[in-house]
């Protein structure tokens, strides 16, 4: 998921080849790495953020830098992005358990298999999701506004819509990077930043289900 990178490549003769190549695999490979990263750094966090006020806030403000650096663009290099991506991944994560404990296991387990289903999904059929693009578009500003707008009017109806259309925008992403990355084959990508777009699209995904389970307390 990048906001400054809407033009899919035009496929790959030798990316269509095989479902599975040595890029494939490698993304997958640094994504599975990824996970297991942010999920003991989320741990460990977990831990200290309550015992810490001040580590809360350092560790906040670094997430949320990290966060838009990457939304935007910041891919390079990822031998330094990558890390630093997972590090300030499992600090929000952290805050993420104490502020949404009640719905945290239900939400992971609808996160992985909605992620699951929809990687599966275009893997198997192999479409060409860049005519999504024009929704992903106009939903980011739809959402942007309406987090604004709730800001100050906190209409409950209002913040269950946001959170489903974030769900939804962030599953529609999945289908989109999922099939950049198999049509691109490495063309454009490395497996460092293919694998930093599916980490991105899940993480993104697990807050916004969280957020709309939320609604439901």
């Amino acid at each position: 998921m990048s906001y400054d990178q809407f033009q899919m490549q035009p496929p790959s003769p030798q990316g269509m080849g095989t479902l599975l190549t040595p890029f494939v695999r490698e993304t997958y490979r640094l994504f599975l790495f990824g996970m297991l990263g942010m999920s003991g750094l989320g741990v460990l966090s977990y831990n200290l953020l309550p015992h810490s006020p001040l580590f809360a806030i350092i560790g906040g403000i670094f997430s949320l830098i990290m966060w838009i650096a990457v939304c935007f663009g910041w891919r390079k290099p990822t031998r330094v992005v990558l890390p630093l991506f997972t590090l300030a991944t499992g600090i929000m994560m952290g805050w993420l358990g104490h502020q949404y404990g009640h719905v945290f296991l239900p939400g992971t387990l609808l996160t992985l298999g909605a992620f699951t289903g929809l990687t599966l999904y275009a893997h198997t059929t192999r479409k060409d999701f860049s005519y999504l693009i024009g929704f992903l578009w106009t939903s980011f500003w739809i959402l942007l506004v309406g987090i604004i707008l709730n800001i100050f009017l906190h209409i409950p109806l209002l913040s269950l819509g946001i959170a489903a259309l974030g769900a939804i925008v962030m599953g529609v992403w999945v289908l989109f990077d999922t099939s950049r990355l198999l049509r691109d084959n490495g063309q454009t990508m490395t497996p460092g930043e293919a694998a930093t777009e599916l980490l991105l699209d899940i993480v993104g995904l697990f807050r916004w289900i969280l957020r709309l389970l939320d609604q439901f307390r």
